[in-house]
């Protein structure tokens, strides 16, 4: 990840106007994160261009999984601002289950919130499946490991999850705010309790 992806887009974002450093992150989940700071005096729209500009440059160089995935550019503050937490109080439902709950009824409506940069689920997890294949059955159908991956890759669409409707009110706050937060809960079988 580091010399693959990480290196070609550090190599063109290097030396950007006004940029005062940069600091890049890659994880084990095949994630990366530049963090690009610029001087105070710097219009960040004109700089938030300029960093995009450089990423394409390095577009044709990053492995074709990170192209069609794809690279964003956000202007963003480095602080954070505000933490929700889910929780089930009587434990019916386990981590998994309230991630993936965040992700589908929470994530992109608290990130259509004007103002809000950036929503990061901490301790992310995702529903997983595991394919046995049947090599007898595989050679009788004449097919390979690759033919399977092929037509599951083929099939499996990574979208982003939510429903197309508009940002609810939440109860307490305004579609800029997220004050009142702490008192709201999301009622499932059993309370999600948002903190």
């Amino acid at each position: 990840m580091e010399q693959t992806v990480a290196a070609p887009i550090e190599e063109q974002v290097n030396g950007a106007q006004d940029m005062l450093y940069m600091n890049s992150i890659s994880s084990n989940d095949g994630r990366m994160v530049l963090r690009v700071t610029f001087d105070l005096g710097r219009d960040l729209e004109l700089a938030t261009v300029d960093v995009q500009n450089r990423v394409s440059l390095a577009t044709p160089q990053l492995p074709s999984e990170v192209t069609k995935s794809g690279v964003s550019v956000k202007k963003q503050s480095s602080s954070m601002i505000c933490v929700i937490s889910l929780l089930s109080p009587e434990g019916t439902y386990d981590s998994l289950f309230l991630n993936n709950y965040a992700k589908i009824n929470l994530f992109d409506a608290v990130s259509r919130i004007p103002g809000v940069g950036s929503v990061s689920l901490f301790g992310d997890q995702d529903y997983g499946m595991r394919i046995w294949l049947d090599p007898d059955k595989m050679a009788r159908l004449a097919i390979t490991a690759d033919d399977i991956i092929a037509a599951v890759q083929e099939q499996n669409y990574r979208l982003r999850q939510g429903r197309l409707d508009s940002l609810r009110q939440l109860p307490g706050s305004s579609s800029s705010s997220l004050s009142g937060l702490r008192d709201v809960s999301v009622n499932l079988r059993s309370s999600v309790v948002l903190s």
